[in-house]
């Protein structure tokens, strides 16, 4: 089952990381509220999790919560892997070259653990550390599917929104006793260790369940499911513009990082999933549908790109940092693109026909 309207979102999620590391030179929208959710980066990484845990229990629950394993882990794995390692072969040589990072550092990143282990959360291509930690999710997805998938639907609410609670208690309590500034370990801990963002997948699989369960009956009619949309997504803007009045008043930090906004995500999420106005049928155009599915490019390859684009070609053009800048985003979409059509959708088909032949499976999800 494909819910279409819902991939462009990632290249929106996408495009504010990629502002977030590379937009602090936009000088003419830096004192509009809007600069803030443009630059939201940090926070658009928990919608990928809610949402990646809302497409696996599209993707993978039938009920039980059984599943075959063997057919789950060649697609995840097809699925992440060829423009992962595409992105870490490119910033090797720069990174060796430098000499910021060792051997040590690239086996974790070539295994994908780095995020557990705080001194190696960034290195090498920096943004990595978010597959990190959804390779941990990937790994959780069958033990959560069949736990879920035991509880009525009031149980499943009442419990993924308990480990939500407990987890942002944790994550506060560790911001305001024990983190240090950016670049630190403790930094590093609280704002990559893959359980503190666990919270965030776990609301969106319980989301995605009850929607495959019950989407047949949940027959809303568009103008409330668009009305669900704009006001999901208005509170969220408004949440991310005034965040920093809000929490002003109180005497303790508290972050919109690690799955803080994840009902919100969640209900943004289900009600554009049931949406069928017009809305969703533009979302479902195929140039959207592209550049959505070209997202997870753009992610990965935003940090190896930059090194050849900014320290390597811009400074031979004598360009302006305005049109640097502009031509930056524009240029790593193409290339995500063309990775995308000509790599990445190759290298998943014949890592998932090269698993049917191993392990004489077939029909893979995915």
């Amino acid at each position: 089952m494909k819910i279409e309207q819902l991939t462009f979102t990632r290249f929106v999620a996408a495009m504010t990381v990629v502002f977030f590391h590379f937009g602090g030179g936009i000088s003419f929208l830096e004192f509009s509220r809007w600069y803030q959710v443009l630059r939201a980066g940090n926070i658009a990484v928990s919608y990928f999790y809610t949402l990646s845990g809302f497409i696996m229990a599209v993707a993978y629950y039938r009920g039980e919560g059984k599943m075959d394993k063997a057919r789950y882990a060649i697609a995840r794995f097809a699925r992440i892997y060829p423009v992962y390692l595409l992105g870490l072969i490119a910033i090797v040589p720069i990174v060796l070259y430098v000499g910021n990072n060792g051997k040590k550092a690239l086996l974790f990143n070539l295994a994908m653990v780095q995020a557990w282990f705080p001194a190696y959360a960034l290195t090498f291509n920096s943004p990595g550390w978010s597959l990190s930690v959804e390779v941990f999710f990937y790994l959780s997805l069958p033990f959560l599917l069949a736990m879920l998938a035991k509880m009525s639907p009031r149980m499943m609410l009442v419990t993924t929104m308990g480990f939500w609670l407990l987890s942002q208690a944790v994550h506060t309590y560790l911001l305001n006793n024990y983190y240090q500034p950016y670049p630190s370990l403790e930094h590093n801990l609280i704002s990559y260790n893959p359980l503190l963002h666990l919270n965030g997948f776990v609301l969106g699989l319980a989301i995605g369940m009850l929607f495959m369960r019950y989407h047949n009956h949940w027959r809303l009619p568009p103008s409330i499911t668009f009305t669900g949309i704009v006001l999901s997504t208005g509170l969220i803007c408004g949440l991310i513009m005034y965040w920093g009045e809000i929490t002003s008043r109180l005497n303790f930090q508290i972050t919109l990082t690690n799955g803080l906004l994840a009902p919100l995500f969640g209900i943004f999420i289900l009600f554009l999933a049931l949406d069928q106005s017009w809305f969703s049928k533009v979302m479902q155009y195929k140039w959207l549908i592209l550049l959505g599915e070209a997202s997870y490019g753009i992610y990965i390859l935003q940090e190896p790109f930059s090194q050849y684009f900014f320290y390597r070609f811009a400074p031979i053009t004598h360009w302006s940092n305005r049109t640097i800048l502009f031509l930056f985003p524009i240029l790593l979409i193409g290339l995500s693109i063309v990775v995308f059509r000509f790599f990445e959708t190759p290298s998943r088909l014949w890592i998932r026909r090269r698993g049917e032949k191993l392990l004489g499976v077939s029909n893979l999800e995915g």
